[in-house]
């Protein structure tokens, strides 16, 4: 069944990102900076915090697990229905410097985040078992409000025995004021410059805080501010494709989190997704 690639209920993460080697190790070219050390008050710790996301699914549940350290920054991530966990790793600043993956079905790897002026622009994954240096490579560009509004991807791609990293596709991103994603596209093709439209998806949201919004970052590159409400998924020649096009029913706590997401499909499928927290009193 086809899915939309986003979707904060589900943790729907980006499936290009998960590619080849299905998360990470890198290549090094740059210095990373002086990791700073687990201590003082919590950073950008929100009220609450998800530590956990059980979803069930005609009748399979898989479970996400998220554990953060004294300053309120995620330190571990487990993602068991894609068989990947990993450890976060900080640079002085607080921002991610990489994603040590410890367990993954392409074994052990990293990701690793390159920054220029405080803003992620590079993303690179690296597998212990493929030693080609990187396997997948993202680039970042920004709107004049500062949110991503691209995210192009390279592969490596070997061909008559001749390996290297070449264009994929890329992503483009339109928020509205508040900070959500309202239109997601992606194109394919040969490069970035010819390639043409594959499929694209529109959203509505709620006003609650998105409780994923680090994961989601972290992982894709973007996130929404709120919470999907409905989705729309369409084709390149506009057609709505019912598999990936679907609607959120939340229930939400006294800090106006959810707790419950009940995601019905247009096909029919639904998914409950129940999310425990670590709040602040």
């Amino acid at each position: 069944m086809k899915r939309a690639p986003y979707n904060s209920a589900k943790i729907i993460l980006k499936p290009y990102f998960f590619a080849l080697a299905a998360l990470l190790l890198v290549t090094g070219c740059m210095k990373p900076e002086e990791e700073e050390e687990e201590t003082g008050p919590l950073v950008d710790a929100a009220v609450c915090q998800a530590t956990k996301v059980v979803t069930v699914e005609e009748g399979a549940t898989s479970t996400t697990t998220i554990t953060f350290d004294s300053r309120g920054r995620m330190a571990t991530v487990n993602l068991e229905q894609r068989g990947i966990a990993g450890t976060l790793h900080y640079n002085a600043d607080n921002t991610p410097d990489r994603f040590l993956v410890t367990k993954s079905p392409e074994g052990p790897g990293q990701i690793k985040y390159t920054y220029t002026n405080g803003r992620m622009v590079q993303s690179e994954v690296t597998s212990s078992i493929l030693s080609v240096g990187p396997v997948v490579r993202k680039t970042y560009a920004y709107n004049s409000a500062g949110k991503v509004s691209r995210v192009v991807e390279y592969r490596y791609k070997n061909v008559g025995g001749t390996g290297a990293l070449a264009f994929s596709n890329y992503y483009a991103y339109t928020y509205d004021a508040a900070g959500n994603i309202i239109k997601e596209e992606k194109y394919v093709g040969t490069s970035e410059a010819t390639a043409t439209l594959d499929f694209y998806l529109e959203y509505t949201h709620d006003t609650a805080p998105n409780p994923l919004f680090k994961l989601e970052t972290l992982l894709n590159g973007t996130s929404s501010t709120n919470n999907i409400k409905t989705a729309t998924f369409r084709g390149a020649f506009n057609e709505v494709i019912p598999d990936g096009s679907y609607s959120v029913a939340y229930t939400y706590n006294t800090q106006n989190f959810y707790t419950q997401a009940i995601t019905t499909y247009q096909t029919g499928p639904v998914a409950t997704s129940t999310v425990t927290y670590q709040c602040q009193e």
